[in-house]
């Protein structure tokens, strides 16, 4: 009699254990993530650009047949500013003073970067109108 109940015992603290391994292995801490996301039209076509507030990284998305096709991928925090063409132009500046051009050709995958250090803001006609990013030190 006491050899079943020292099994029994055993056999219940083994399961314990197991079921509660299983509740620590499964028990994975969610984080929220922030993003914000806009949605804008270029030559009939649908496009919507996401960003994780997080990690900083843009997503370009198309819309085909009614959903949403991932286009392109960025580490960086890149903003849709205007079309011409075939291209949609992405701008990016950060606080270091360091900003750059890329730009998506439809029916291809990727951003492609065109200049490094320029800010597209707008464009007028044939024409974009940017900025240079430039920091200036002062030793004192």
């Amino acid at each position: 009699m006491k050899n079943t109940k020292r099994k029994h015992l055993k056999l219940c603290l083994l399961l314990l254990f197991m079921v509660l391994g299983c509740f620590a292995i499964t028990n994975v801490r969610t984080t929220t993530v922030q993003a914000s996301s806009r949605m804008f039209k270029s030559n009939g076509r649908t496009y919507m650009e996401k960003h994780n507030d997080n990690t900083l990284n843009t997503v370009l998305y198309q819309k085909v047949s009614g959903h949403y096709k991932q286009v392109a991928k960025s580490s960086r925090y890149l903003i849709y500013r205007f079309s011409y063409g075939k291209k949609l132009y992405f701008s990016s500046a950060d606080d270091e003073g360091t900003g750059i051009t890329c730009t998506y050709t439809k029916g291809k995958n990727g951003f492609k970067l065109e200049r490094s250090k320029m800010v597209l803001t707008e464009r007028s006609g044939r024409y974009a109108v940017g900025y240079i990013c430039m920091i200036v030190y002062t030793i004192l």
